[in-house]
């Protein structure tokens, strides 16, 4: 070990306390009653956008000298940019279901894959976490176009081009905080999300006062999907399938 290190080691084992505006220690509090020395200290990674945090940090590899502390024992990278949402529908415990999963760029590199829609074919993903009743229905990237319905597909099928604009979001990011969300973004909003009022975001789809900006989830998401359902052409017209 070198000078400097040992000088180091030296130097943590001294009580650390809080400094005051001149540097000095605070051992006691304004009414003279003793300070207790820090024990333990947290500490933040910057990684790209916001921290590392530990609960959504993808584990890549462990350490070389194991811990007796497990969450030691693991190297993390940040996770905060999700490369597609899966949809999957169907039936659990005899109710009709809807689900979203989110795949990041470090799983779709671990797979090996050269589309995404091979994951289609791939035991772990076809359906939801081994429910042979909840099939993968579609793949959702950021950018994917969608008509949002209030209860049935149908109800687009006769709609002219105008009404049918109101009704077309794209898909802008997905979150997996909590519950998985889909944010979409009205095709015609050219306002940033934090540029708008908040009446004009929502959690849900009202096609009588529709929104700018939408934060769904999977039980929420009730959608014709480009690429699957329906196409648009050079010209803005919207193809169904």
């Amino acid at each position: 070990m070198s000078t400097e290190n040992i000088s180091f080691a030296k130097a943590i084992e001294k009580d650390i306390y809080l400094l005051d505006k001149d540097g000095h220690q605070i051992k006691s509090d304004k009414n003279g009653r003793p300070i207790a020395p820090i024990r333990h200290v947290r500490c933040f990674a910057k990684a790209g956008r916001g921290f590392l945090k530990r609960d959504t940090a993808l584990q890549i590899k462990q350490q070389t000298y194991p811990s007796k502390q497990g969450y030691k024992n693991s190297y993390y990278v940040q996770n905060d940019d999700n490369y597609l949402c899966l949809f999957y529908e169907g039936v659990s415990r005899g109710k009709q279901k809807k689900e979203f999963r989110l795949i990041n760029y470090f799983e779709i590199a671990q797979l090996g894959v050269s589309s995404p829609d091979e994951l289609f074919y791939e035991p772990e993903f076809a359906f939801f976490e081994g429910n042979k009743s909840m099939h993968l229905k579609a793949i959702i990237k950021k950018g994917t176009r969608v008509l949002l319905f209030s209860n049935y597909p149908e109800e687009l099928s006769d709609m002219d081009k105008n009404l049918l604009s109101k009704h077309l979001y794209i898909v802008y990011k997905f979150n997996s905080t909590g519950t998985p969300n889909v944010y979409l973004r009205h095709h015609l909003e050219a306002r940033k999300e934090s540029d708008c009022p908040s009446e004009a975001c929502s959690t849900s789809y009202s096609p009588q006062t529709p929104s700018s900006y939408l934060s769904l989830k999977a039980s929420n998401f009730q959608a014709l999907i480009e690429g699957y359902h329906f196409a648009v052409d050079p010209l803005g017209n919207i193809i169904f399938k």
